[in-house]
């Protein structure tokens, strides 16, 4: 799948020095930049059906990476967005190797009628451009907007919004703006 590689972006949703936003599911076994999680709490509703995929990682100890911002909302349709990941650039589970360079594909926001298997009000549908996407091994990557000239978090991976193909349809991201309440409550900050 096309995407563009680059260096300058930390593939985790790092909110805070020692917190961090992902996906769930993967968060079990979690380490972000070379530091293991100490705790992850997830979603209440995660397992229960309707999205939910998002969980609050508290880490061994500070990252040197610089923490990104949780933006106001994540947009409306057509909304220019920018998402990256590690994960497999074919739509085959296992059929490729990971890549060696965070991948990073340039995007927007699509309607929410566009995208089979979404929670409406939690999520965020994203248009695929030349059958690039998220993938396997992308999950709880960032989805992150342009706001005067500074890069804001608005998602996290979630799933494929058409089945388990990559890039066959729309990805579904889950908002984290939407989410913002239940971050400050775990975290005791008001992001």
């Amino acid at each position: 799948m096309p995407r563009s590689e680059t260096r300058s972006f930390a593939a985790q949703s790092l909110i805070i020095g020692l917190t961090a936003v992902a996906a769930a599911e993967p968060t079990l076994a979690c380490v972000v930049g070379g530091v293991s999680a100490t705790q992850t709490v997830a979603d209440p509703g995660w397992g229960q059906g309707g999205g939910t995929d998002i969980a609050v990682v508290r880490l061994a100890q500070p990252v040197p990476q610089q923490a990104g911002r949780i933006s106001a909302q994540s947009g409306p349709v057509d909304t220019a967005t920018r998402i990256m990941g590690w994960g497999q650039t074919c739509p085959t589970p296992g059929g490729c190797a990971l890549p060696t360079k965070l991948q990073q594909l340039d995007t927007k926001i699509i309607s929410d009628v566009l995208c089979a298997g979404a929670n409406f009000s939690a999520d965020i549908r994203t248009y695929n451009p030349n059958h690039g996407g998220a993938c396997f091994g992308d999950s709880g990557g960032p989805q992150v907007k342009l706001v005067n000239g500074q890069w804001e978090l608005i998602g996290v991976t979630s799933r494929p919004g058409g089945g388990w193909a990559c890039g066959e349809a729309p990805s579904i991201y889950t908002d984290v703006p939407f989410y913002r309440q239940w971050i400050n409550g775990q975290t005791r900050l008001n992001l």
